[in-house]
């Protein structure tokens, strides 16, 4: 299967037939530049990588890929002896037709061993003078969820292009490659100020200690593998404001990006929507869940609140049985239902008032502990930008490429009137909204009340489940209080991927057996302070549901049922 994904060809046409000429002719300079782009490429220091090679490459260059490999730049992809298992890091591919360059686009990003770490290097081996196509090509397949590539011409001269998003230049070649590669397969996920996507942040009241101006506790060790997952720096701070604001500096400033935050509440209900909604002074976000996620989300959602249930009833009865006279009347009353149930009383009261008691005590430590560590599976997560060249004024919104089509009932707004950016917004009915989203625009926006976004967020979802939108809200449009939503962004497969990684390796430490789960012994996951919400949040509601079990149970002991 895996074979069948990488068989990729790339080709590429000019907009203009005559200006190509094909190098069949001179294939010692084709040799030539394939020389120079991978000695160019050995000067990055990367360490070696697995590599896959279309077998489509030009004619004489074998021997170009045979001195890669032996110089251990690249780790060759091993098919056969991997058995179709084997990860792929880089991808170089060869081509000269355009058409088919969008096609291979499109089975890229829905390819499921496909991922956002993969580096792409497409190679046109024809000599195009017009690179005007390039301003359709590069958006195009960013869009299609694939971040980090480059476009290699290997003509006389050696050219690289690649491409940021929401810019005022179409696409960029780059003039330093050789010298400084650190940019040269670089994310391309950008928001609506041009600011990449690269900090994570999420908070679910860490089991955390802060000691010796050091954090440490069980979250922290989740906390390092997620950020290892999504191949991330991070930092840990606390609930002050002011040391709050000290940490979102370090994201801004490129310090960090990864933090942790005390203060937040997690919002989430399985029953209406399966995105989380979160905002924080002047940002805001709405991510939508994998298919897989959601789905995990909704089963230890009502397990919580199962057993949470169970811990608070367990909690209640050990209070009974402090009291003796309480314990034997309600051992009583156990005793009666159990007749109902079976037609059939207890003879030793004593021997099941002791074996009763014992049960009650193991399901109020069982269930408190469970509650306690599947509690911490309900994160929030919230994202913010680090800067790169943002657009940070209106006026620079005005001059970009951006084009922000706005739902009707938003067009009469006075921020919409007074702030100059008329000729942006392109007013849509609710109908042409769901239209228009179905389409691929990798260079617009859609600027929606928020809960138009969770709708649409949740409901334009591809083949395999996947959202395929996220909706983001930005500063520059603050005042309006909506959102936009960015289609099939490249960051979307890298959030996904750290949130499986947080059900996989995160807070509940859930195991294949989802009825399993590694419980910590750890100090700061057993204090009382974690598992005290879910007995208060429920406890009004078990007390009336426990009075009317009294009142059953009283009134069928009377009427049908004699002890």
């Amino acid at each position: 299967m895996l074979v069948k994904y990488f068989i990729l060809i790339l080709f590429a046409v000019p907009t203009v037939p005559n200006q190509v000429h094909i190098l069949s002719n001179n294939q010692h300079e084709l040799h030539k530049q394939f020389y120079k782009f991978f000695d160019k490429l050995a000067r990055c220091k990367q360490t070696p990588t697995t590599c896959y090679f279309d077998k489509n490459y030009p004619d004489g260059i074998r021997d170009v890929i045979d001195r890669i490999i032996s110089q251990n730049t690249c780790v060759p992809f091993l098919r056969d002896r991997f058995n179709g298992s084997f990860k792929v890091l880089k991808m170089y591919i060869f081509g000269n037709k355009t058409d088919e360059i969008y096609r291979l686009a499109d089975e890229i990003s829905v390819n499921p061993h496909y991922n956002s770490e993969v580096e792409i290097a497409f190679f046109i081996t024809e000599r195009v003078e017009n690179k005007r196509f390039l301003e359709t090509l590069l958006p195009y397949i960013w869009s299609k969820n694939i971040s980090k590539f480059i476009v290699v011409f290997v003509q006389v001269q050696l050219e690289v292009y690649t491409y940021y998003p929401f810019d005022k230049r179409k696409f960029y070649r780059i003039e330093q490659f050789g010298k400084s590669c650190q940019k040269l397969f670089e994310d391309k996920t950008k928001n609506l100020n041009g600011a990449p996507f690269r900090a994570f942040v999420f908070e679910r009241r860490p089991m955390t200690i802060f000691t010796n101006g050091k954090w440490s506790g069980f979250d922290i060790k989740n906390l390092e593998h997620i950020a290892a997952v999504i191949n991330a720096r991070y930092t840990t701070i606390g609930t002050k404001s002011s040391t709050i604001h000290e940490g979102f500096d370090n994201l801004t400033a490129n310090l960090a990006d990864v933090i942790m935050v005390r203060i937040f509440k997690a919002h989430y209900s399985s029953n209406t929507t399966s995105s989380y909604p979160f905002s924080l002074d002047y940002k805001s976000v709405i991510v939508p869940l994998p298919k897989k996620v959601v789905h995990s989300l909704n089963f230890f959602d009502h397990f919580i609140i199962f057993y949470a249930t169970l811990a608070l009833l367990a909690t209640l009865l050990l209070l009974f049985s402090f009291n003796n006279n309480v314990q034997v009347e309600f051992s009583l009353y156990v005793l009666v239902l159990w007749g109902i149930v079976y037609s059939k009383p207890v003879a030793n009261l004593k021997i099941f008032q002791t074996k009763f008691r014992i049960l009650i005590v193991i399901l109020f430590f069982s269930f408190t502990i469970i509650s306690c560590n599947l509690g911490t599976s309900l994160l929030s997560h919230f994202l913010i930008t680090r800067y790169e060249k943002p657009i940070s004024t209106l006026e620079e919104l005005k001059t970009s490429n951006i084009v922000l089509y706005v739902s009707q009932d938003l067009v009469k707004t006075s921020f919409i009137k007074s702030s100059g950016l008329w000729d942006k917004f392109v007013p849509m009915s609710p109908l042409n909204i769901e239209n228009i989203l179905e389409r691929s625009s990798p260079n617009y926006a859609y600027v929606l009340r928020k809960d138009a976004v969770s709708y649409y967020c949740n409901k334009l979802r591809d083949e395999y489940g996947n959202p395929l939108y996220t909706a983001i809200k930005e500063p520059l449009l603050s005042s309006v209080g909506v959102y936009y939503l960015q289609k099939n962004s490249p960051f979307r497969s890298q959030f996904s991927k750290a949130l499986l990684a947080i059900e996989q390796f995160g807070f509940t430490e859930s195991t294949a057996n989802p009825f399993k789960f590694k419980v910590t012994t750890s100090e700061e996951a057993l204090k009382l302070r974690h598992f005290r919400l879910p007995f208060y949040s429920l406890f009004m509601g078990e007390m009336l549901a426990f009075l009317v079990f009294i009142i059953e149970v009283l009134y069928k002991k009377s009427t049908n049922y004699s002890l």
